[in-house]
């Protein structure tokens, strides 16, 4: 440490890394109850046998178990209140989100509605009219992507359609009992969704990084996850079955969520979950394109953390020569830098409004202030 400093370290989730690490699923389970419901996709492209398995270990295991596949990429409030309901009526101890932050968010969400009732945007910290709670369903994640950090973290965000926004229920009784992360179950994730998990998972340890409310604790291993990410994300999107690579980027994603537990994301997440709302962009390719963006925005203020990271990757340049390095490194992935092909698509007022209303967390940890003004402006850039 430069200085001295108070701060806190809150990490309650047991971690078990590692390949084949699946296979102790129903020990972990039994641990909270008898009766559990696998939260997972809609579309189980490329999950089919990892759920399968994930069912038959836990029936092996004499845990009773009730699937929930209905959940979408962003999933709505309609679909949590579902879940919830078909939890009760099954009398679910413990929920299990199998996939990427999508279904590991929804688990969460839907063991608050289980037990506290209502409806889920109810929970969002952006509801005006937010209600508090203090106890909910246990969760187990396994995730099947290397991206969000949501099996670590006490975010769970959703969608309300008729408001068109994405918001998030963010209480430290949503963070899972248990993560299992098996890197084995990352080998099938295709080209294109490996880079844009990826880029969520550098947008989170860059932005745990940055922001103002970064400790000690957060500022080594935040650089750490990034070094991971940057070595290791080119090779597992042009080599999906390299394991090293693989295993390195499922540690780096899961270190970058709990550093962003700990210091929190900046205005970037707040621009990528209204793209979410809005116009339906993945949530990581809405971190790809807004990480060049908010870096440059607050260059000035965050100055030496770039060239830290900088220094951390080995490049011998200035600041800008940083940003252009980020943002190159995202555009040789395949991922987009602007968002000019939606200008037509668009209402640009609502969007921004959005943006400064979705996650207010994250405009306050942003090094420079973030006004509706500064917003409006990146936001037209963009377009």
């Amino acid at each position: 440490m430069d200085s001295l400093s108070n701060f806190n370290v809150f990490m309650p989730t047991k971690i078990l890394f590692g390949i084949d690490r699946v296979s102790e699923i129903a020990d972990v389970v039994f641990d909270h109850g008898e009766r559990a419901m696998i939260v997972t996709y809609e579309d189980l492209t490329g999950l089919e046998k990892t759920v399968e398995r994930i069912e038959a270990l836990l029936e092996e295991g004499g845990i009773a178990v009730t699937k929930y596949t209905k959940i979408k990429p962003d999933p709505g409030v309609e679909i949590i209140n579902k879940g919830a309901e078909l939890a009760n009526e099954d009398g679910c101890q413990v929920m299990i989100g199998v996939g990427g932050g999508s279904a590991i968010d929804a688990a969460k969400a839907i063991g608050v509605v289980a037990v506290n009732g209502g409806d889920a945007w109810d929970y969002a910290v952006c509801n005006p009219d937010v209600k508090k709670y203090d106890t909910s369903l246990p969760t187990i994640a396994i995730p099947t992507t290397s991206g969000t950090g949501s099996e670590v973290t006490p975010v769970a965000v959703i969608t309300n359609q008729k408001i068109k926004s994405k918001g998030a229920m963010s209480n430290p009784v949503n963070i899972p009992k248990t993560a299992i992360v098996d890197p084995e179950l990352m080998r099938t994730m295709p080209p294109g969704l490996t880079a844009s998990t990826g880029a969520d998972a550098l947008g989170h340890a860059m932005e745990a990084y940055i922001s103002v409310k970064a400790t000690p604790f957060v500022e080594p291993l935040s650089l750490e996850a990034i070094k991971l990410i940057w070595n290791n994300l080119p090779i597992a999107y042009r080599e999906g079955s390299n394991m090293m690579a693989r295993a390195n980027m499922a540690w780096a994603s899961t270190i970058s969520g709990m550093m962003l537990v700990q210091s929190g994301a900046t205005g970037n997440h707040s621009l990528a979950q209204a793209l979410g709302a809005h116009l339906h962009i993945p949530h990581g390719v809405g971190v790809a394109i807004g990480t060049p963006v908010f870096l440059e925005y607050a260059k000035i203020e965050a100055a030496d953390k770039y060239m830290r990271i900088a220094q951390k990757l080995g490049m011998e340049t200035n600041v800008d020569g940083f940003i252009d390095n980020v943002r190159q490194f995202l555009k040789d992935l395949g991922l987009p830098t602007d968002l000019k092909d939606k200008a037509d698509k668009v209402d640009m007022r609502a969007l921004v409004e959005n943006a400064m209303f979705n996650a207010p967390a994250a405009l306050v940890n942003t090094p420079r202030e973030v006004t509706h003004r500064d917003m409006d402006r990146i936001i037209s850039e963009l377009f």
